[in-house]
């Protein structure tokens, strides 16, 4: 099973060492422009200098570590992203926070598309929604309206349903030439309607909204 939160003091640091030494050699990986899907266990494991059983502590398969690489690198691009004083109404701050997402994501467009369309595809793009699905319920002030009189669990699915709705249109999007109506001012209008429209926001200040 792949460790959750490297941060955990709890965790045995040689377990937290070789967990980011095999999700640092995907990331070079696609770097370079390599599809991951050629590359095997064993040139994984050798190019990390960890042993074959150590990978499988964390991973199941190769599809496995493409997801937690996928995600370590999406993290990174939030992390980026001021929580505050990016726009008055809800929909400047989510035009602002979309903005820094979406041109992240076009610059290495050709990257994510090799592995959201590669054997990783699933595995990936499940994570992506769970990961989005977080940052909408319990890191955005959007997340206060999206569970506005719902029990956790419905709450969070609608989360999913915003993040699996936000995935496919993105995906989309990187398979075109960002002109015309596909710029990224363009898609970042777009996409930022579609969520407000299904979350259900309004004209309504972000701040009054905010955790």
């Amino acid at each position: 099973m792949a460790i959750q939160d490297n941060s955990s003091t709890d965790l045995d640091p040689r377990a937290v060492r070789s967990y980011n030494t095999l999700v640092a050699t995907m990331l070079e990986v696609l770097d370079r422009g390599d599809d991951p899907a050629a590359a095997s266990i064993t040139e994984i494991v050798k190019a990390a200098g960890v042993s074959r059983p150590t990978f499988y502590q964390h991973f199941i398969d190769v599809p496995d570590l493409v997801r937690a690489a996928t995600l370590h690198r999406l993290s990174a691009i939030f992390e980026r992203i001021p929580a505050e004083g990016l726009g008055g109404t809800w929909e400047e701050f989510a035009q602002a926070k979309l903005r820094i997402l979406l041109g992240a994501l076009q610059q290495d467009a050709q990257s994510y598309l090799s592995v959201l369309r590669g054997p990783a595809a699933v595995q990936v793009t499940a994570g992506v929604i769970d990961f989005l699905a977080d940052q909408l319920l319990n890191h955005s002030p959007i997340g206060t309206v999206i569970g506005d009189g719902l029990a956790a669990g419905e709450a969070r699915s609608r989360a999913e349903f915003l993040g699996a709705g936000a995935t496919w249109r993105v995906v989309r999007w990187l398979a075109t030439d960002f002109t015309g109506d596909n710029e990224l001012d363009a898609m970042v209008a777009r996409l930022a309607a579609n969520i407000l429209a299904a979350a259900g926001p309004g004209d309504r200040d972000f701040t009054a909204a905010a955790p």
